[in-house]
């Protein structure tokens, strides 16, 4: 039995979400103010995450980071300040985070992530990492899967960024416009009474399920098995990037920042070279100049992201309008965003489709 004293909105919070309860209703709010995250990562994009979140107006918010707040920091962020240098970065943006929206819960946590066990994960609704090595979001994402628990996680590289996201089983509400035609008749007795059809519009809403996979099953599908470089091509260049940089991570320990000497950067080449292989495709997909647009973090870039990010967080916690399933890729040079599903269950219902068919129905381009 659902308690009602934890979903009733108060006056004062009808007032303050008045605007979004217009756009997603009240039972959306209702849920969103019961919701539980967990942000880890108080980067520059989970500054963005951070701020969209807590707007929401969910009930409890834990940021968790175990790096330090430093000068490189500092103009990538607006939740702390330079008197913050050298604290931790969760401590340091706890205090502008509670000013941003007083009514929400919110703990800093200074612990490392890969620390946790799964009782940690099971109070939390949605869990949503930025920024963070592709074998902690991995490990991550395979707890909360196991759990049942909502899971995202992005990463800014330069001019390029990408969420992905993992809802489990999700069931949701699409949004759906029912077209009606009303006859209106004249008066009686007009001899030039005609018949006229009027076209309504009534909002209406279907339930529909969608069933996502893991970040691990998703890096492993094989996504240009079989396809011709005109249709390689049709997938984002920003999927390849992130491919390689991840890689590069794990190599050597970091994302590639700035490249002071030949050596570091041939080393980048040398990984891209490698993965293109892996990938069984041609270099042409992704040629050298890529390299001087995917290091370090753009501005930028973070808000658009971090503006995806906060906004499928509240689709899984609201259960309103359909869930970007899995990969949403942004290309800065091209100025460009493409949700991709990326899966080996997507990639084997298309195989049977006609040779004709140009374009996969679970790639929709996005131009921002």
């Amino acid at each position: 039995m659902v308690d009602t004293t934890e979903t009733m909105l108060t006056a004062e919070e009808a007032a303050i979400y008045d605007r979004q309860i217009r756009l997603w209703g009240v039972e959306a709010q209702q849920r969103l103010r019961k919701a539980k995250i967990l942000l880890v990562g108080m980067s520059s994009l989970g500054n963005e995450v951070c701020k969209n979140v807590l707007l929401a107006g969910v009930k409890h918010m834990t940021i968790l980071d175990d790096a330090t707040f430093t000068e490189k920091d500092l103009c990538q962020q607006f939740f702390s300040t330079k008197k913050d240098l050298g604290k931790n970065r969760a401590e340091a943006s706890l205090p502008r985070s509670n000013e941003l929206n007083p009514m929400v819960e919110i703990v800093a946590d200074q612990q490392n992530i890969v620390e946790k066990t799964d009782d940690f994960y099971k109070k939390f609704d949605v869990v949503c990492l930025n920024d963070c090595p592709a074998n902690v979001q991995i490990k991550v994402n395979e707890i909360c899967h196991r759990l049942g628990i909502k899971f995202l996680c992005g990463h800014v590289f330069g001019y390029y960024g990408y969420m992905f996201s993992d809802l489990g089983k999700h069931t949701y509400m699409e949004e759906k416009v029912k077209k009606m035609e009303e006859k209106k008749r004249s008066e009686e007795g007009s001899s030039m009474a005609k018949k006229a059809k009027i076209e309504q519009s009534e909002t209406e809403y279907e339930e529909k399920e969608s069933v996502f996979c893991t970040l691990s099953e998703a890096l492993a599908a094989p996504v240009f098995e079989g396809k011709t470089l005109r249709q390689a091509n049709q997938v984002s260049k920003t999927y390849i990037i992130m491919q390689v940089l991840l890689e590069y991570e794990r190599r050597y320990g970091e994302f590639p920042d700035c490249f002071e000497s030949n050596e570091r950067l041939q080393k980048l080449l040398d990984v891209r070279s490698e993965v293109l292989e892996k990938l069984q495709i041609d270099n042409e997909l992704l040629p050298e100049e890529f390299a001087s647009h995917c290091t370090g973090t753009l501005f930028p870039v973070a808000p658009i992201i971090g503006g995806v990010i906060g906004q499928e967080v509240i689709k899984a916690v609201s259960g309103k309008d359909t869930p970007h399933n899995n990969f949403f890729f942004y290309d800065g040079v091209a100025t460009t965003g493409v949700v991709n599903n990326i899966s080996n269950a997507t990639l084997t219902k298309r195989k049977p489709a006609p040779p004709e068919q140009k374009k996969s129905s679970s790639v929709e381009q996005i131009v921002l």
